[in-house]
């Protein structure tokens, strides 16, 4: 169907469907506008905790980076999930892949300190599970991003929180926090 016989077919529903759209644009872009940095960059290496018994401490170690912007992200990381109970080492692998983000669910600043951010980034991601067996997870990847120097928090340990519903295991920041987020304009 040509252009104009659709548009006169739509008639006047599409204008307000075309308003309803650029609505949502303006108000989903307004958090990065916040910051006045443009296109964002995201990077985490962190560890985080799951489910505790007497004789199992799931860990995961996740690292990775990205680009982000309103409607669209791209970046990812590799991640190794363990047992941390046992003593000594090396600890006993549970699962280890990539990760590979496909969606921004949201963004929220809590304010600026030069081209670092505080706030927190929930993403779409998918685990590319390599070991034990190769497999496609979806899950929901928060990255918490504090700047300590410029007293600017989001009320969240730093780290990352890692929720796969289909299993229903959820990773949470360690207190202290191990390793590093950061959240800030993406480079040129």
């Amino acid at each position: 169907m040509k252009c104009q016989k659709l548009s006169r077919t739509a008639g006047i529903k599409s204008v307000s469907l075309v308003t309803v759209l650029l609505l949502f644009n303006v108000l989903a872009t307004s958090a990065w506008a916040d910051t006045g940095l443009g296109q964002m960059h995201f990077t985490v290496a962190a560890m985080s905790e799951g489910r505790t018994t007497e004789n199992f401490q799931h860990r995961m170690l996740l690292n990775g980076d990205g680009k982000f912007e309103p409607g669209h992200v791209e970046g990812g990381g590799t991640f190794v999930i363990f047992n941390n109970a046992p003593a000594g080492t090396p600890k006993p692998l549970q699962g280890f892949g990539r990760w590979k983000a496909k969606k921004v669910v949201s963004y929220t600043s809590v304010g600026n300190y030069g081209s670092l951010v505080a706030g927190i980034l929930e993403l779409e991601v998918e685990l590319l599970v390599e070991f034990p067996a190769p497999e496609v997870v979806p899950a929901t990847l928060r990255i918490i991003c504090n700047v300590d120097p410029a007293g600017l928090t989001t009320g969240e340990p730093e780290g990352f929180k890692l929720n796969i519903s289909s299993s229903g295991e959820v990773f949470v920041p360690m207190v202290p926090a191990v390793g590093l987020t950061h959240i800030g304009a993406a480079g040129e």
